[in-house]
């Protein structure tokens, strides 16, 4: 058996040669992967030698896009703040002078109307006294008259007519005194409006200043709230107010400013307005956490959908189709309010926006519209004229 041969070595012209056919595959794939990147990218160079045929196939590869177009619809500015609710009017009923009652004429929660009794106090010495001063007042007034009579024939001097007039008078002045300590032990509503609970008992001793109830006229209610210095211009008196309350979830209550604060706080900054809300059904109570909005700077703006917008940097774009291809515009933006963007500059109403598959267009690419701009209008149909929020 002959011995084996050891193999030669791999000269460096061999390596060389290997070399170089490596640099050549690599090469010729480069050049596949630039030349297939020039005849499929739309606008390229590599389109100008194409059959027709071909580039019409490609022309065929528009974008498929959505597209809204610019309208006008209603607009409002909202400034957010908490008030508490409070009574049109409200008064704690008190006694006013010391006795027992005598007579409850209400219960708790009771409506009442302006004059109704609702507590007696014993009246029984002063009715004594009432009619004590009343007989004496008419005997003062029989003594007047008939020094009158006598007077008027000249049988008595006006010196004796004057007195007889003055203990007239003193007797009068008496029955009003009587008559209005009596008045005084009878508690009465000043203004019609909803009582509170009952705090008295029949027999209680009552003092001046001890609470008998609380009474409130709710079929209005006053709302008090802050707003920042900065946003005084742009409230005044009749603007209108959409509350919240947190016991009726989902449910809007209106009403207006009635009156701003002269004054600024000088350590908060901020002044208190005032707005008023029907309450007729007396559902809304004193003392309510209020969620307030109210309406400013209502208009007539251009909109769209908020997936139209998008920024870059500082500055907001949308995608315009003009002439089948896609235009990028910078736009200048207002108010935003659920699904829709204000739009104060930039386009044009009528101008198609589009909304979908705006992260796929490019500058003066070919797009194809899917939808007329009706579908885009159903969209945002129904969102009423809700605006910006604007937060102290």
């Amino acid at each position: 058996m002959e011995p084996s041969t050891p193999k030669e070595p791999r000269t460096r012209r061999a390596v060389k040669r290997e070399a170089l056919f490596t640099f050549g595959a690599a090469l010729g794939l480069a050049g596949l992967l630039v030349g297939g990147y020039l005849w499929l990218w739309p606008g390229s160079g590599g389109d100008a030698g194409a059959p027709g045929a071909a580039r019409g196939e490609r022309a065929a590869r528009a974008v498929p896009v959505v597209v809204a177009e610019i309208e006008y619809s209603d607009f409002v500015d909202r400034i957010e703040a908490l008030g508490t609710a409070g009574a049109n009017e409200s008064v704690t009923l008190t006694a006013k002078v010391s006795d027992q009652v005598s007579a409850i004429h209400f219960t708790d929660g009771m409506l009442v109307e302006a004059g109704d009794v609702l507590v007696e106090l014993a009246s029984d010495e002063n009715a004594a006294q009432l009619a004590q001063a009343r007989a004496s007042l008419d005997e003062a007034e029989k003594a007047y008259r008939r020094i009158l009579d006598l007077e008027q024939r000249g049988t008595s001097t006006r010196a004796q007519l004057d007195s007889a007039l003055a203990r007239r008078n003193v007797a009068q002045a008496q029955v009003e005194a009587i008559e209005a300590r009596l008045a005084d032990r009878i508690v009465r509503a000043p203004f019609s409006g909803v009582l509170g609970l009952r705090m008295v008992s029949l027999g209680t001793l009552m003092r001046p200043g001890d609470v008998i109830t609380t009474l409130d006229d709710i079929s209005r209610i006053k709302v008090d709230f802050s707003l920042p210095e900065k946003f005084l211009t742009a409230v005044e008196p009749g603007q209108l107010i959409e509350a919240k309350a947190a016991a009726y979830a989902g449910e809007t209550f209106r009403g207006e400013v009635t009156a701003v604060d002269t004054r600024v706080d000088p350590v908060t900054r901020a002044a208190t307005v005032r707005a008023e809300i029907p309450n007729e059904d007396r559902r809304l109570k004193p003392g309510m956490l209020m969620m307030l909005e109210v309406l400013s700077n209502q208009r007539r703006s251009m909109t769209l959908p908020e997936v139209a917008v998008y920024p870059v940097a500082d500055q907001n774009y949308v995608w315009v189709v003009e002439n089948g291809r896609a235009k990028r515009r910078a736009v200048e933006t207002g108010g935003r309010r659920p699904g829709l963007v204000e739009i104060l500059a930039g386009v044009a109403e009528g101008e198609k926006v589009i909304v979908e598959g705006v992260n796929r267009v490019q500058e003066n690419r070919a797009v194809e519209i899917l939808n007329a701009a009706e579908d885009s209008a159903e969209k945002t149909a129904g969102l009423g004229s809700e605006g910006a929020a604007l937060t102290p």
